[in-house]
C-alpha cells in the first residue's frame, strides 16, 4: 500500500497539527503494533443521477473524497511523521481511507465525528479446496477446454466470427499474470497493470499455480497454438495483483484494484476503465452484517455500468457456506459444475440473508471442475493446466459478458449490467430441481441464448402496446407516452414513436438515433421485453393527434410496428384572474373571494382550487376536486364565468395577512398559477351593526365611502363638530347630522334600530395618519384595521409651523387620554365612557388602546393634529415598556337608570379627565370624582405610598325612588400595601373595599356623596393571642383572644374529634386590642379546641387553633 500525502500549504499543515495532533496524541506512544484499518467517513454520494455515465460516476466520487477526506489526511500525515502511522492511502471509490496504524490512533479515530466506521481490514485468499494437475494433451480435442464447448463458445464463433470480446475490457483482480505466456501474445493484450502487493512495475504471477494466470487465459486467451482456452480471445485486460505468492491478501486491497479498475490512468475523461470485473477470490461470510465499505464499492461499479463477477466459494456441500463478495445481492456469484452438468461437489450453496432478506445464492453455474487453461512453464513445460472450483467457473461467465458487450457494440449500443445481468440468468439451462435453487442458481450459462438475448437475435416481438394515452384520451401539449412490448424469448428492445399532430409536421422519435434517444427515459439503452418505456413528446399543437410505435430487438434493422392511436391535446386552463377582492384589501375572517376562470375549450368544466399562505406557509388549501364546501357551484365553472368562493365556510380563518393563489383544472390537470393576490384578514371587521346605540368609525378606505354604499343610508348617524359646540358656548351644540360621505379618521354615533349589514372591504392606509383637532372635545376614529396602543410616547401631536411632540410632551396641545364608549349590556339605548389612558405608566387600566370601527374621545387645548402610527411598525417594537409605578382602580357605578366607570388612582404622572359631553348617550344616571369643583371621570393623583381621599358624587336624578345603586371597586391592580376604604356619608357606613369590593344603597332622588380613602397600610398578617374561653352560670360561654391590628373575626368551637359545635362571627372589624365575641349555646364541661381566623381588609390571613378545657 503506497503512501499518499494530501497538497496543503506548509504553514496551513503545521498549523493542524498544532491543533489536532499535540492535543489529541499527547498519550499516544509508537509502541503498538500497527494493523490495517478501513477508515469510513459519514458522507455518501447518491448515484441514481449520474448511473450509467462512468465519466460522471467517477466525478462525483472524487470530488467528495478530495473534499471530506482533506481534515482527516492531513492529521494521518502528521501521526505518520511521527511514526504512530505506518501507511494510509485515501480511497474515492468508497468514501474511505486505508490506514495502517497503532491502536490508539484507531480509538482516536473511531472518535472523529466525521467517521462513521473504523473496521480491520478482513483477510481474503482463494477460494480453498481449489486442486489442479498439469496437463497431457495427446491429442488435438485435449488442447481445448471442456467448459467452452459446454457452454457453446466454439458454437457461437462458428456462426459469427466477429463475436470474439473485440473492444472489451474484463479487469482481472487476483495473484497476477505471466505476460511471456502465448496466450496473451497479442498487441495490448493486456492494457495496464497494478501491483497492490509489492508495488512492480512489470507483470508477474508468483503464486504456486499462478492462479491469476489460469483465471485471465479462461477470459481472453488468444487460443494460440491449438490450445482452445479462451472465450473472448479479443478482449484485453486489465491486470491487478491483489494477492500476494501465497494467495493471501486482505479486503482493503481488493477495494483499492477495482477502484483502479475502473479509473487506471486516474483521468475520469479517458475511457480506459473495465466492463466487467472478475474476482475469484472471497471471504468469509457473517450472516446478516454487511461490511459497508464493500457494499458500497459494487454499488459504485455497478452505477459506472461495471459488471461484477465473483466466485462464490469452495465450501460445500452444506447449505450458508457461500463467501463475500459473491454473495452480495448486487454481485453476479458464480457456482461451479461438472462435464455431466452436475453441481461440482466442493461449489458453495446459499441462501443467503442480508437485511433481514433471503436470497438465492449462487446467481448462475458454470464450467468449474477440470478446466484447461494457462500456467507458467516453471509449473509445467506444456504451459497449461487443470484446475477445479468456482474460480474456475468465474472467468467463464466473464468472458461470455464479454462476447455479449462486445456484439452488442457491434450493433451501436452498450447494454446496461442490470440487462446483462438479466438476459444470462434468464437463458441458462434450467439444473436440479425446477426453477432458480440454492444450488445453481438460475441454472448453468449458455452464451449463445445469452448473446441473442441481448443483441435481439432468433426471437420474435409481439407488437408494441401502446398503453398510455389511451385511445380518444386528451392531453396537454406536452406529456408522456407509456409503450410495452413482449417478446417469444429474452430480447432487449429499442423504440420508435411516430406522431402526426393534425394541426402541426410530424414528429419522430428514435432511439436509435442519438437526436431522438434523448426522449426516452433510458436514453439510447435497451429495455428488456415487458418493460415499460416512456417517452417524453415535446410540445404538440392543440387538436387531434395520430401516433404509433415500432420495437426492434436487433439494433433497428428490424422492425415490428403497432397499429395507430388517437389523442386530443388540449391546451391548460389559462392561470384564474382575480376579480375580488383587490390587492391589499382588508376584508373579514369569513370573506368570499372571486375568481374568473378561462380555457379554450368552451364545453370544459372548470374546477378550483385556493390555496392561502401566510409568511411562506400554507395555511388553507379549497380544492374544489376534493370538496364542493364553499364554493358557489358545484358543477365547475365555464369559461368566462366568475367563482365565488368562502375559504372558511365553517369557522372564521385566522386575522393576518394572506397571499391567496388560484389554479383551475379541466380534467386533466392543474392551470398555472395566478398572480398572488394579497389580501389582510381582520377579525375586527364588523360584518353586521346589531341595534343598539353605539360608535363607528372607519378602520379602511374602501373605494365607496357613501353611507349607501357602505349599508348605512337608513340609519341615524350623528358626528361632533367643536367648532359648532364653541360657538354655541354648549357641548351638546357640537352634535350635528352626520353627512353622506364617511371620512376615516372621524367618530360617528349611531343607533339602528334592526341590525344592518356592511360592506368595509378596503385597503388599510400605509404609515401614520395625521388626524386635524379643534379646540375642545374632538370624537375622532382609528384609521386602521388594527388597534393601536395609546402610547404617550409613540402618539404624537404636531402644530402648524412646529415639529411634532409626543404626546407625553404635549399636555398643552393635547389631553393624554382619550374615552372609549362601552354600550351597555342591559340596556341598548344607553352605555358609559371608559378611560383610555397608557397601562404601561398606569397599570389597572382597562383600556389602553384604539380600536378599530369604534370612536373616541380626546380632548385639545389647541388647534393641532394627532399623528396615530402605523400599527405594523408598532407590532414590529417590543411591547414591554418601563413606566414608571402606579395604580389605578376603575369604579363601577350601576343602577337602573344607567351606569358610570370612573378612574382613581395614584402614580409618577397625574391624569385629571373631565366627562366627555354626554349628548346621545341616554344615561340619566350621573357619577363623577368631585375636585375642586369639577366633575371628573378619572382623578390620579401624583405621589405612591401616601394617602389620598376621593370624593365620589352619585345623582340618580329627581326619581324619589330610583332603585338598587351598586358601587363596585376592581382592585386587581392596587397593591398590596394600599388599603382602601368606602365612607357612605350620608349614613357613616364604612367598608373596607379588601374584604367587600362594593357597595349597595338605595336611591332617594337626592345627591349621594361617599368618600374613598387609600391609605398604606401594614401588609404582615394579624397576630392572635391570649385565646380564652369563659362559661357563664347560665352555661354561656365568651371567647377572648387579642389582635395586633383591626381585622374581621370569626370562631369556631370544635370537640377534640373535629366536629363543630358551635360557631361565632362579628360582621364588622375587631379592633386591635382586646376583643370578646359571645358563644351560642350553652357549653358542657369537656375538652375543646377553638380556632380564631383573622383577616384584615388587604385580605392577610391567620388563625389560632388553642385546646381549652371546661371543668364546670
Amino acid at each position: 500500500m503506497s503512501t499518499r500525502r494530501a497538497p496543503i500549504p506548509c504553514y496551513f499543515a503545521l498549523l493542524l497539527i498544532a491543533a489536532w495532533v499535540l492535543a489529541g496524541l499527547a498519550s499516544v506512544t509508537a509502541q503498538d503494533p500497527p494493523r490495517r484499518y478501513l477508515v469510513r467517513l459519514k458522507e455518501s454520494v447518491d448515484l441514481n443521477a449520474a448511473r450509467g455515465n462512468r465519466r460522471a460516476v467517477v466525478a462525483q466520487l472524487q470530488q467528495t473524497a478530495t473534499r471530506t477526506q482533506a481534515p482527516l489526511l492531513i492529521r494521518l500525515e502528521a501521526w505518520r511523521r511521527q511514526g504512530e502511522v505506518q501507511e494510509y492511502e485515501p480511497l474515492w471509490i468508497v468514501n474511505a481511507i486505508r490506514v495502517q496504524a497503532s491502536e490508539r490512533v484507531i480509538a482516536i479515530l473511531r472518535r472523529d465525528p466525521a467517521v462513521v466506521s473504523v473496521l480491520p481490514a478482513q483477510p481474503i485468499t482463494l477460494p480453498p479446496a481449489q486442486r489442479a494437475r498439469v496437463a497431457r494433451a495427446s491429442r488435438q480435442s485435449d488442447q481445448t477446454s471442456w467448459g467452452l464447448v459446454k457452454i457453446g463458445a466454439p458454437e457461437l464463433w462458428e456462426r459469427d466470427p466477429a463475436i470474439r470480446g473485440a473492444g472489451v475490457t474484463v479487469a482481472v483482480i487476483d495473484t497476477g499474470i505471466t505476460p511471456e505466456h502465448p496466450q496473451f501474445q497479442q498487441p495490448g493484450k493486456i492494457r495496464a497493470w497494478k501491483d497492490f502487493v509489492a508495488g512492480k512495475t512489470a507483470p508477474y504471477d508468483d503464486a504456486e499455480w499462478a492462479h491469476g494466470t489460469h483465471v485471465a487465459g479462461t477470459i481472453a486467451g488468444i487460443n494460440a497454438d491449438g490450445w482452445v482456452v479462451g472465450i473472448a480471445p479479443d478482449a484485453t485486460l486489465l491486470v491487478a495483483k491483489a494477492l500476494d505468492a501465497q494467495s493471501g491478501g486482505l479486503i482493503d486491497t481488493a477495494i483499492a484494484a477495482m477502484q483502479w479498475a475502473m479509473d487506471p490512468d486516474g483521468n475520469p475523461n479517458t475511457a480506459d476503465g473495465a466492463d466487467i470485473v472478475n474476482c475469484s477470490l472471497g471471504g468469509p461470510h457473517l450472516e446478516g452484517h454487511w461490511n459497508p465499505t464493500l457494499k458500497s464499492t459494487l454499488e459504485a461499479l455497478r452505477a459506472a455500468n461495471i459488471l461484477p463477477v465473483f466466485a462464490i466459494g469452495n465450501s460445500g456441500p452444506g447449505p450458508k457456506t457461500t463467501v463475500l463478495p459473491g454473495d452480495y445481492p448486487t454481485a453476479v456469484g458464480v457456482g461451479a459444475t461438472g462435464p455431466e452438468d452436475t453441481i461440482w461437489l466442493r461449489s458453495s450453496r446459499g441462501p443467503v440473508v442480508w437485511d433481514g432478506l433471503t436470497y438465492i445464492k449462487p446467481d448462475v453455474t458454470a464450467p468449474g471442475e477440470e478446466i484447461l487453461s494457462c500456467t507458467p512453464a516453471r509449473t509445467d513445460p506444456s504451459g497449461y493446466l487443470y484446475s477445479s472450483g468456482t474460480s474456475n467457473a468465474c472467468p467463464h461467465v466473464a468472458g461470455a459478458a464479454a462476447l455479449a458487450i462486445s456484439a452488442a457494440r457491434a450493433r451501436g449500443f452498450s447494454p446496461t449490467v442490470n440487462a446483462l445481468e438479466i438476459a444470462l440468468k434468464s437463458t441458462t439451462v434450467d439444473l436440479g430441481v425446477v426453477g432458480p435453487d440454492n444450488t445453481y442458481g438460475a441454472g448453468r450459462i449458455d452464451l449463445p441464448r445469452f448473446v441473442d438475448a441481448i443483441i435481439g437475435a432468433n426471437v420474435t416481438l409481439s407488437q408494441p402496446e401502446l398503453l398510455s394515452p389511451t385511445e380518444g384520451a386528451a392531453v396537454r401539449p406536452t406529456l408522456s407516452l407509456r409503450i410495452r412490448c413482449s417478446a417469444s424469448g429474452s430480447a432487449l428492445i429499442r423504440y420508435r414513436v411516430a406522431l402526426t399532430p393534425a394541426g402541426g409536421p410530424a414528429i419522430v422519435l428514435d432511439q436509435t438515433d442519438p437526436n431522438g434517444a434523448a426522449a426516452f427515459d433510458r436514453n439510447s439503452r435497451p429495455y428488456e421485453a415487458g418493460a415499460v418505456a416512456t417517452i417524453t413528446v415535446p410540445k404538440l399543437p392543440p387538436g387531434p393527434c395520430e401516433w404509433r410505435a415500432s420495437a426492434s430487438a436487433d439494433g433497428g434493422n428490424t422492425w415490428i410496428e403497432s397499429e395507430p392511436a388517437h389523442f386530443t391535446v388540449n391546451l391548460p386552463p389559462e392561470p384564474p384572474e382575480w376579480v375580488y377582492p383587490p390587492e391589499g384589501y382588508v376584508v373579514s375572517t369569513t370573506p368570499v373571494l372571486q375568481i374568473r376562470v378561462s380555457d379554450d375549450d368552451p364545453g370544459d368544466r372548470l374546477k378550483l382550487k385556493l390555496v392561502l399562505s401566510a409568511d411562506g406557509q400554507e395555511v388553507r388549501v379549497v380544492d374544489q376536486t376534493v370538496s364542493t364546501d364553499g364554493w358557489s357551484a358545484e358543477a365547475g365553472y365555464a369559461s368566462g364565468e366568475v367563482a365565488r368562493c368562502t375559504p372558511s365556510p365553517t369557522a372564521p380563518l385566522p386575522a393576518g395577512t394572506y397571499s391567496c393563489t388560484a389554479y383551475a383544472h379541466d380534467g386533466l390537470g392543474w392551470s398555472p398559477a395566478s398572480a398572488p393576490r394579497q389580501i389582510t384578514l381582520s377579525s375586527e371587521m364588523p360584518r353586521w351593526l346589531p341595534a343598539r346605540l353605539q360608535t363607528f368609525a372607519l378602520s379602511t378606505s374602501p373605494p365607496n365611502t357613501t353611507r349607501e354604499a357602505l349599508g348605512l343610508s337608513q340609519v341615524p348617524m350623528k358626528v361632533y363638530d367643536p367648532v359648532a359646540a364653541a360657538q354655541a358656548g354648549d357641548v351638546l351644540a357640537g352634535y350635528q347630522d352626520a353627512p353622506e360621505t364617511l371620512v376615516p379618521g372621524r367618530g360617528y354615533w349611531l343607533k339602528p334600530g334592526t341590525p344592518v349589514a356592511l360592506a368595509l372591504d378596503g385597503p388599510a392606509p400605509s404609515g401614520a395618519v395625521a388626524i386635524d383637532l379643534e379646540p375642545g372635545w374632538n370624537f375622532i376614529g382609528s384609521p386602521f384595521p388594527a388597534s393601536v396602543p395609546w402610547r404617550v410616547e409613540s402618539l404624537q401631536v404636531k402644530q402648524d409651523g412646529h415639529a411634532p411632540l409626543p404626546l407625553a410632551s404635549a399636555s398643552h396641545l393635547l389631553e393624554e387620554f382619550a374615552f372609549a364608549f362601552q354600550p351597555d349590556p342591559l340596556d341598548p339605548g344607553t352605555g358609559s365612557y371608559v378611560l383610555v389612558y397608557d397601562s404601561t405608566l398606569l397599570p389597572g387600566i382597562t383600556a389602553d388602546r384604539l380600536e378599530p370601527w369604534h370612536g373616541y374621545w380626546v380632548k385639545a387645548r389647541a388647534k393641532c393634529r394627532l399623528i396615530l402610527p402605523d400599527p405594523n411598525a408598532l407590532a414590529a417594537q417590543s411591547a414591554t415598556r418601563t413606566g414608571a409605578p402606579g395604580w389605578c382602580v376603575p369604579v363601577s357605578v350601576r343602577g337602573p337608570m344607567g351606569a358610570r366607570t370612573l378612574v382613581l388612582g395614584a402614580g409618577a404622572r397625574a391624569v385629571s379627565a373631565e366627562l366627555p359631553p354626554e349628548g346621545v348617550a341616554g344615561n340619566r344616571l350621573r357619577a363623577g370624582l368631585e375636585r375642586n369643583g369639577r366633575l371628573l371621570a378619572a382623578d390620579v393623583r401624583l405621589g405612591l405610598g401616601k394617602s389620598h381621599e376621593w370624593e365620589i358624587v352619585v345623582d340618580t336624578g329627581q326619581l324619589p325612588d330610583a332603585g338598587e345603586v351598586v358601587v363596585t371597586c376592581d382592585l386587581r391592580a392596587l397593591p398590596k400595601g394600599i388599603g382602601l376604604t368606602l365612607v357612605d356619608k350620608a349614613t357613616g357606613a364604612r367598608r373596607s373595599l379588601r374584604a367587600s369590593g362594593s357597595y349597595r344603597f338605595r336611591a332617594s332622588g337626592e345627591p349621594r356623596r361617599f368618600q374613598i380613602i387609600a391609605r398604606p397600610v401594614e401588609t404582615a398578617p394579624p397576630v392572635i393571642t391570649g385565646i380564652r374561653l369563659v362559661k357563664a352560670r347560665s352555661g354561656s360561654g365568651a371567647l377572648q383572644f387579642t389582635l395586633s391590628r383591626a381585622a374581621v373575626v370569626d370562631a369556631e368551637l370544635l370537640s377534640p374529634t373535629g366536629r363543630v359545635v358551635a360557631v361565632a362571627t362579628r360582621a364588622r372589624a375587631s379592633d386591635a386590642g382586646l376583643n370578646v365575641m359571645a358563644i351560642p349555646g350553652r357549653l358542657g364541661r369537656g375538652l375543646y379546641l377553638v380556632r380564631v381566623r383573622a383577616t384584615t381588609e388587604e385580605g392577610a390571613t391567620t388563625q389560632a387553633i388553642r385546646p381549652v378545657a371546661i371543668l364546670e
